[in-house]
């Protein structure tokens, strides 16, 4: 009748669950859990102090202090009945998504598969509810943990997990960017301007898919990025693809402007015979039969009848491809 002896008891509640947690009897601990809601639901207490007693243990419960025990007894979960996995999940779903803050670092644990996939599965619903103690995990050393919870992440809809996913794109595990940038291409929406830095990752699949996103979304936006980026010399890996991209993919974006800059590259210093330039060249060459716009024909006029044979060469290569 007295809200200090009420607590007492709520807090003796809490141990019990605990240590029904730590002997895996997860069908208890449900049983314990549904009561718990019923009673909170429910108006017959008439005590306006019970209620926010009640929350408090219902959060109290879900904390890594009392979670963890689950810890040691999940390597023996998957060799008891089936039953006992689905209740584990019931109980488990019941929780306030605080509990993702206890459950997320089991994940790395010695388990077997399915059952990382069940926590993975309880995890991805209780972030639905609520993602921030999901997202308070990202900031974690733990690199196969933020991964994973990366890859959770993924699968949940909404502006804020998207916001979170193209910040993770800038973590310093290239694992991570990568699968980051796996989620967010899952979402096929333009999020050019956000990813852009990520061509000159230093993760060469990471580049690739970039490469592969801004093909999906060749427009004037798009081009004005590639020939700033180009005009800056920003390129950071200078390998022959990124080269062959960044011009292919300029000349695919229709981008008017591009012209200019793509002539230059292709008529200037035809004297410089080296393999950079002579990259350039050609890339110049296939950005300017890609923008096919008068201007670009007429570019590509002069290089074919240009006294210097590498300059001609450049025309004649991507030439026998648009023929």
């Amino acid at each position: 009748d007295e809200p200090e002896d009420y607590g007492i008891i709520l807090e003796f509640m809490k141990e019990e669950f605990k240590d029904t947690l730590a002997q895996g009897e997860f069908r208890i601990a449900l049983d314990f859990l549904v009561s718990l809601k019923k009673t909170y639901q429910s108006s017959k207490t008439g005590k306006a102090w019970a209620q926010p007693l009640l929350r408090k243990l219902f959060f109290d419960i879900a904390t890594p202090q009392v979670l963890e025990v689950v810890k040691e007894v999940l390597p023996s979960l998957d060799k008891q009945r089936i039953d006992q996995v689905e209740y584990f999940k019931k109980l488990f779903l019941c929780l306030p998504p605080v509990a993702i803050t206890a459950l997320a670092p089991m994940l790395i644990e010695n388990l077997s598969g399915s059952l990382k996939r069940h926590l993975m599965e309880i995890i991805e619903t209780l972030a639905r509810k609520d993602s921030n103690p999901l997202e308070q995990l990202l900031e974690g050393p733990e690199e196969d943990l933020v991964k994973k919870l990366v890859c959770i992440l993924g699968h949940i809809d909404g502006e804020k997990p998207i916001q979170i996913l193209i910040r993770m794109t800038h973590h310093s595990s290239g694992w991570v960017r990568l699968e980051a940038l796996k989620a967010l291409e899952r979402r096929n929406k333009n999020m050019i301007e956000e990813l852009f830095h990520l061509i000159n990752d230093p993760v060469l699949i990471i580049r690739r898919m970039m490469w592969n996103h801004l093909e999906q979304y060749k427009n004037e936006k798009t081009g004005n990025l590639i020939l700033d980026y180009l005009q800056q010399k920003k390129i950071v890996y200078r390998d022959d693809q990124q080269i062959l991209n960044s011009f292919k993919t300029l000349g695919c974006c229709n981008t008017l402007s591009s012209a200019p800059f793509l002539g230059q590259n292709l008529l200037g210093q035809g004297w410089d015979f080296g393999r950079e330039r002579s990259l350039r060249r050609q890339a110049a060459a296939i950005a300017l039969f890609e923008l096919n716009t008068q201007e670009a024909q007429d570019i590509l006029k002069k290089a074919s009848r240009s006294l210097f044979p590498n300059v001609r060469s450049a025309y004649l290569n991507p030439l026998k491809v648009h023929k």
